[in-house]
């Protein structure tokens, strides 16, 4: 009975060896590579995404504008690939955060003088200011002003002083929360959701090779 059996084992085993060498032999390099390449880009768009959505949901600013912020390229070195994920973390300026509304900070009890001129046709400094702030989007921002630059943008300033001048631009810095989710959210990309990638990529192709 065994010896009845054994060519027909043989036979099978022979077949399955020679069946994973025609499998291996065509998931050759250039497929793995590319293989990678789609699971980098995948990733690293989906962590680019959760990086601006979450930054903008932290510091109440437009996804859109945060989107901006990611500019996601791809390297190639040799045989091997990777993501670039470049990403600006300098302050946004007020105004881009949307429709600027001017208000009043405490309503009905905020009062203001009327504006006067000097001899010499200027501005005087108003005796009583009302404390009024200026809505951009969902953030508030209190003793400042529009102005239109000589570049043409509108801008929202701030005076440094009580004198007219020195001003600076106002902005909302990101960089610790937009730093933050970046290295939360490509840690777990890489860390978690990578080696699961992978092997569904490969087994994917796998797949196709032998249903051929």
């Amino acid at each position: 009975m065994t010896k009845a059996w054994t060519p027909l084992i043989e036979v099978e085993t022979n077949e399955a060896i020679k069946k994973a060498q025609r499998i291996l032999s065509e998931l050759n390099n250039k497929q793995l590579i590319y293989a990678q390449r789609r699971i980098l880009k995948r990733l690293a768009l989906k962590a680019s995404t959760a990086t601006a959505r979450e930054t903008a949901k932290e510091e109440k600013m437009p996804v859109k504008l945060m989107r901006e912020r990611l500019k996601l390229s791809h390297l190639n070195v040799g045989d091997n690939s990777a993501a670039q994920v470049r990403v600006f973390r300098t302050n946004v300026p007020a105004s881009r955060l949307g429709v600027a509304r001017t208000q009043l900070a405490k309503r009905g009890k905020a009062t203001t003088s009327e504006v006067t001129r000097s001899a010499n046709g200027q501005y005087a400094k108003r005796e009583i200011s009302g404390q009024t702030s200026i809505r951009v989007g969902r953030r508030v921002f209190h003793n400042v002003f529009m102005q239109q630059l000589r570049s043409g943008k509108w801008q929202i300033l701030r005076r440094l002083s009580d004198k007219r001048y020195p001003i600076e631009v106002v902005t909302v810095p990101i960089n610790n929360t937009i730093t933050n989710q970046a290295t939360k959210q490509f840690q777990r990309a890489v860390g978690t959701e990578l080696p699961e990638q992978m092997l569904r990529e490969l087994a994917y192709r796998i797949s196709k090779v032998t249903n051929r």
